[in-house]
């Protein structure tokens, strides 16, 4: 069990990224990616609207897109995100797989 510790709003604004927990597992936020110079303009072209559901309410919430998030971690190159970049990286090539497989059979 991590300890609790208590922030203010100039702490949490100092924070690069925060590591949070929830009942379906850990996440980062991150406000300042590795490997995306262009910030949240840069990521944002790409990003998609995922519903997530908060209190019994469904609530739209924009992520990266995949390839962002694999570009970004393989930058920071961090020892917790090793092991989940592989299963990332396999994750982007079956969607990319499967994206061009339907953008093939688009021209039948």
């Amino acid at each position: 069990m991590r300890p609790w510790r208590s922030h203010d709003a100039e702490s949490l604004a100092r924070a690069a990224v925060w590591n949070l927990s929830c009942r379906h597992g850990d996440f980062d936020v991150c406000f300042e990616p590795s490997g995306i110079e262009g910030g949240y303009g840069e990521l944002a072209h790409a990003a998609h609207t995922v519903a997530i559901e908060v209190d019994e309410e469904t609530v739209p919430v924009r992520c990266a897109d995949l390839a962002d998030i694999v570009r970004s971690k393989e930058t920071a190159d961090r020892f917790k995100d090793r092991e989940d970049l592989a299963v990332l990286v396999q994750q982007l090539e079956r969607s990319e797989t499967h994206r061009r497989s339907y953008d093939s059979g688009l021209g039948d």
